[in-house]
């Protein structure tokens, strides 16, 4: 994944801000909303879809894709704000979905397979983006019936619209990479080996090893976009230092963390922190 930062100026001096991600792998499923300015987002790596995003607008991703995301900041007040969904609370919350969804929408299937969905920002929808931007809760963790009301709260909107039913229907059959993921995202400052993994799965090593290649996906790389993906929701939603988000993310050492996470994202911890809280 590779991430480019620039700055212009229009004819008034006002300063505009851009960022780009380029090539960042949905682990799970997300809710994006824009506090200002204008986004594109590139679904895909060959067949590219581009679909513009603006202040006012929510974007529902589906989970196992690559996007490139451009935001054009107008003001430094202006951020991308992010809601995480993960296979737990889509579980949870798609009988209910399932069920409020005309049958009509929920069973007609397009020829087109659509990975995204927008609507326009309802009333309190922003509150909920200001309240769970970055956060993931799990079913034991305080306050975690609250959260997915929240999140229903907005999943609700996307539940009319065509085919939006079936996408979460088919996002929540859980792959073993996810499961993996998971069990790393979780507790990300544990020493995970593959081993360790396998016995929380009940399955062998060889097993684990082999429905992770038949999903395209190795330890190594699961593990890789948990401490990473890890990393980047400290860095956008706290202001720790960038030693201590290495040692939140499973690091030993701060320069071993800056090294990976330039390799993996394409620009420094530091770099993009300052643009993020500038």
């Amino acid at each position: 994944m590779n991430c480019k930062i620039k700055k212009t100026s229009d004819g008034n001096n006002k300063i505009k801000a851009s960022v780009i991600v380029k090539k960042v792998h949905v682990v799970n499923s997300v809710l994006v909303r824009l506090t200002g300015g204008h986004a594109w987002v590139e679904l895909g790596i060959n067949n590219v879809e581009v679909v513009e995003l603006n202040q006012g607008e929510v974007i529902f991703i589906e989970k196992g894709q690559y996007i490139s995301f451009f935001h054009e900041k107008k003001s430094e007040e202006d951020h991308v704000q992010i809601i995480e969904l993960n296979d737990e609370v889509l579980i949870e919350l798609f009988p209910i979905m399932s069920h409020l969804s005309p049958v009509t929408l929920a069973k007609k299937v397009s020829r087109r397979i659509v990975t995204y969905y927008k609507i326009k920002d309802k009333p309190y929808i922003s509150h909920v983006f200001f309240e769970l931007n970055g956060v993931m809760r799990t079913r034991s963790e305080l306050g975690y019936k609250e959260y997915l009301h929240s999140v229903y709260y907005v999943l609700s909107f996307f539940t009319c619209l065509q085919g939006f039913v079936s996408v979460i229907e088919r996002t929540i059959k859980v792959k073993y990479c996810d499961k993996l993921y998971n069990i790393i995202i979780n507790d990300i400052n544990n020493k995970w080996t593959l081993e360790l993994c396998a016995s929380i799965l009940y399955v062998s090593v060889s097993t684990l090893k082999r429905r992770l290649a038949m999903e395209g996906k190795s330890f190594r790389e699961v593990y890789l976009d948990a401490r990473m993906n890890a990393s980047l929701i400290l860095l956008r939603t706290t202001k720790l230092s960038i030693s201590d988000i290495a040692i939140e993310s499973g690091f030993r050492s701060c320069s071993s963390f800056s090294t990976t996470f330039k390799k993996y994202f394409g620009v420094s911890p530091k770099r993009l922190s300052l643009q993020i809280h500038y």
